[in-house]
């Protein structure tokens, strides 16, 4: 599989939109605390920056297992 990329050999975004390094906040489904699916909602959050050593990916798609979905919703870790 071949990666499209835009100038410079930054990674093209589907659409024509700004790419990913000129973009200053991303989507993020953000938990504001312990409970049900009812406590996750979509925002627009501030892009983190990538420090000395470290990268940046792109997640398309993530999960959770039943057991860590369950420590999410009735545990609160202190």
């Amino acid at each position: 599989m071949k990666a499209a990329t835009g100038a410079a050999g930054r990674a093209a975004t589907p659409g024509g939109t700004a790419p990913v390094s000129a973009r200053q906040t991303m989507r993020a489904i953000v938990q504001a605390g312990y409970g049900s699916a009812d406590v996750l909602h979509l925002a627009e959050i501030g892009r983190p920056a990538a420090a000395g050593g470290e990268v940046l990916l792109r997640v398309h798609a993530a999960g959770l297992d039943r057991g860590t979905w369950h420590l999410r919703a009735t545990a609160e870790l202190g």
